[in-house]
Order: C-alpha cells, then structure tokens, then sequence
C-alpha cells in the first residue's frame, strides 16, 4: 500500500521510500561524510549516522529541481533494469538460493544476476552523473559515492 506511494520531497521531486534510501547515500550525499562509518565509536553510530543521513538527504531534497530532474530519470531508468534483472531472477527456478526463516521460505536472489550485468551498472551511472571514460578507464569520475 504505502511502499510504491510517493513522497514530495521539498524541492519538488517525487520518489518512493526506496528509491530515497537508494538515491541519498548512493548518488546524493556529502563524500567526506558517508552515512556509515565504520571508525565510528560504538555509542555514537546511532546518533552520527542519523545526522550523516540527513544530511545525505538534504542533497536530494534540496538540490535544484531543474538542475537534477533529467539526471535522476536517468538513474532510476538504470534502477528499473536492475530491478527488472532481480525480479526476473526471483522468479526463475534455476540457481535460485532459498533460506528458510521462522515464516517460510525466503528466496534470495543469485549472486549470477550481478554477474551477468557486469559493471555495466556503474559504467552508466557513472557516465549519467557526470563521469568520462577513455578506453573504458574512468577519466573524470561521475558523482556515484
């Protein structure tokens, strides 16, 4: 019900919950700060990754909407094909990997499904976000974290 609704960010754009957690973070956030951080005392994860969260976020909620509109359709285009892969790969009965819980099976999904899209993913989002190959060495690297 509430997983695939949308949720208006205050610059305008629309995501889902997911496509959220994907975006800040992944895409969208503060490169010195990255939301987890494995130096991190033990007695301050909570309150330090939810400060580095925030903060992710607010690069995405705030960014200019005219400024990153056409380069999000084109990440959650990548995303959708990704997903697409996944789902196709749940759904197969060949390779597929179960591990059963307390509630049933749980089907996890193969680890060849990353290996048959390569780095093809991060090739694209890297050249969506600004990154510049030559001779599919990375150049200019894009703004994936």
């Amino acid at each position: 019900m509430g997983a695939d609704r949308p949720l208006r960010l205050a610059n305008g754009l629309e995501f889902s919950f997911g496509q959220i957690i994907a975006l800040a973070g992944d895409f969208y956030g503060v490169p010195e700060h990255p939301i987890i951080d494995p130096t991190e005392k033990a007695e301050k994860v909570s309150s330090g990754r939810r400060k580095r969260f925030i903060a992710a976020y607010s690069t995405l909620a705030n960014a200019n909407y005219k400024h990153v509109k056409e380069e999000l359709d084109q990440i959650l285009k990548i995303m959708t094909k990704e997903r697409g892969a996944i789902e196709a790969a749940l759904e197969s009965k060949e390779g597929k990997v179960t591990v059963l819980d307390n509630n049933g099976n749980v089907c996890m999904v193969p680890s060849d499904v990353y290996d048959k899209l390569g780095n093809s993913l991060v090739k694209k989002w890297d050249k969506v976000t600004g990154g510049t190959r030559v001779f599919g060495v990375p150049l200019i690297f894009g703004c994936i974290m």
